[in-house]
């Protein structure tokens, strides 16, 4: 009896183990992510990397973008200015070779519902309303960003933050990057690691 319960979980182990390998297969496969061709891009001075500079897929009601960590061979390392401005994003992941976000990337899009960074160099959002003037709702900053200009997440409905420590916010204006309030507690409360919910019109948070 003990050896039928041993092998029922031995074969209940490689079924999960089965799935799981599966799963993340499909997560680093080609299909997972848009295709190429949904993205204007150009090449770098160095030609070792692109920055994707307009979206030109199909553009839905509701956009669920997944950007390619690689576009003709090459990593993508740059968001420029404008380039997913107002095209019905409802969610989007940005791969982790990102350094650079530009001025208006995201802004516009009033669909969108949470937008996902992965973990990747030392991103710099940019000043200038990066993702500004969406539904955003809940946002994920990886631990290696540094830096968030001024106004990149503001008039937004924000209610959830990941946030690594010691993120500068504003630069030297500390103008508002996501709100005043945020803002404000963020940095009041030693600029720690975790991720932080407004409720009841008051940010809270748990730490890591």
């Amino acid at each position: 009896m003990n050896k039928i319960k041993v092998s029922m979980v031995y074969l209940i182990l490689v079924f999960v183990s089965f799935f799981i390998l599966l799963f993340f297969t499909f997560l680093t496969s080609k299909s997972y992510y848009n295709s190429e061709k949904d993205f204007q891009f150009v090449i770098s001075p160095d030609g070792k990397s692109v920055e994707i500079v307009n979206y030109i897929g199909e553009k839905k009601e509701k956009n669920v973008i997944r950007i390619p960590p690689k576009i003709n061979n090459m990593p993508v390392t740059r968001i420029g200015e404008n380039a997913f401005n107002g095209i019905g994003l409802a969610d989007i992941l940005i791969p982790d070779n990102v350094l650079y976000i530009g001025n208006y990337a995201f802004s516009g899009n009033r669909s969108v519902y949470e937008m996902y960074i992965r973990q990747g160099g030392n991103i710099m959002l940019t000043p200038a309303l990066a993702a500004s003037s969406n539904w955003l709702n809940k946002i994920n900053i990886p631990e290696n960003v540094t830096f968030i200009g001024e106004g990149a997440f503001l008039y937004n409905m924000i209610v959830e933050i990941k946030i690594g420590e010691n993120v500068t916010l504003g630069g030297e204006t500390r103008a508002a990057v996501f709100s005043n309030n945020f803002d404000v507690f963020y940095n009041e409360n030693g600029r720690k690691a975790g991720t932080y919910y407004y409720r009841n019109n008051i940010w809270t948070a748990e730490y890591k």
